[in-house]
Order: structure tokens, then sequence, then C-alpha cells
């Protein structure tokens, strides 16, 4: 008897926690001020947007007046004013077109690139034929023979200079094709540098190489 009065001597009392309680009248008070706080939003009264709508007339009736300023035109000047209150560009004045000289074309320049080469004149040449030979112009070959002002002074055996790419010396496998494909040229103006009527080659054989552009 006296082990069981000492043990329920000894037993703890169960203590009753209070934290649900707290916790709920938290919940109270703050359901409390969300609802205080939005009946005051729906309650509230719109402001006056009198005043945004007098300060948007006002921007509009400034804006009217800057684009509605009457354009004034100098006659005289021929300025016409930008709106905005900016200066206005001062029109050029063009020189009387009977005071305007043309200037001569300079003389035709001969080409510096490439090498020189001297061709012989045979009979019926003319000044076109012979700059077609090596892709140039008329004016080019004229600018490298001074002395020769026409076809007249084309003649049988005369030496003329003229403008090359190049000579190339054939090798074993030189074909045309080969050739030019060497220089960048075509098979048709090697063909045509050289007067030869068949595309062939002959080992040893000297090859003129003219211009790829005409000159």
């Amino acid at each position: 008897m006296e082990e069981e009065k000492q043990k329920k001597r000894n037993v703890r009392p169960v203590e009753k926690s209070k934290l649900p309680g707290i916790t709920l009248v938290v919940l109270s008070v703050l359901v409390l001020a969300l609802l205080y706080v939005g009946y005051d939003y729906l309650t509230d009264e719109p402001g006056d947007t009198s005043e945004v709508t007098n300060a948007d007339s006002d921007r509009e009736v400034v804006s009217l007046d800057v684009y509605n300023e009457p354009s004034q035109v100098d006659v005289n000047s021929g300025n016409v004013p930008v709106p905005g209150g900016a200066a206005p560009a001062a029109k050029a004045k063009t020189g009387d077109s009977k005071d305007t000289k043309e200037e001569p074309a300079p003389p035709a320049s001969s080409p510096t690139d490439g090498m020189a080469y001297t061709h012989s004149v045979t009979a019926g040449e003319t000044l076109f034929s012979i700059a077609t030979r090596y892709n140039l112009t008329v004016e080019t070959l004229k600018a490298l023979n001074p002395s020769v002002k026409d076809n007249a002074g084309v003649k049988a055996g005369q030496k003329m200079n003229v403008r090359i790419k190049a000579v190339h010396t054939v090798g074993p496998g030189d074909i045309l094709r080969v050739v030019g494909n060497k220089y960048g040229v075509s098979v048709d103006l090697i063909m045509r540098a050289n007067n030869k009527a068949k595309n062939h080659a002959a080992r040893g054989e000297k090859l003129v190489i003219p211009f790829a552009e005409k000159k």
C-alpha cells in the first residue's frame, strides 16, 4: 500500500498547453484587421481628377499652338521656318550654269602593270585589231605609241609598243587550259593574243599572256 501511494504521489500532473488559445486569438485579430482595411478601401471616395484632366488639356493646347504657328516664308532667301522654333536651314545658292566650264577629260594613261612587249605589225592590221588582240583599248594603244594618231600611221613591219601580262614558255603537260588557269586568263584570249586557230601549244613555245580584263 505504501508503494502504491508513493507512486501516485510521484506522478507529475499533466499541464494543459495554452498555445492553441493564443494562436486562435492572434488569427482573430488578423482577420479583424484585414476586414477593417478592406472596408476602408471599399468606402474610400475616388480622388478629384479635374487636376489631371486640366493638365492634359493644357498640354494639348500647347502642342496645338506650336504646330499651328503661321508659316512665314522669306521670299528673298526661300527659307521656311521649322515648327518648334528651330532655325531654318539656309538654302544653298547655285552658280549660274553659264559660268561653269567643263574641264577637258584627262588623256588616257597606259597600264603600268604587266610587262612591255613589242608587236610587229602585219599587212592589214589596224589600231583596233592590234588593241583587240592584246585585250587593250584603242586609247591605251595610242598612249603607248604617241606617234601613231590614226590608222594611217600603222604600217606593215612597224614596231608598236603594247602591254601584256606575261610571257609563258610551254613545258611538259602545259596545254592552253592549264596555262590559262595559271594566269587567270581564258583560253580564247590566249589563242587570240598568239594568233592561234587551234587549241594547241608546242613544248618550248613562248606564249603571250594578255590581260584578263581590257586595259
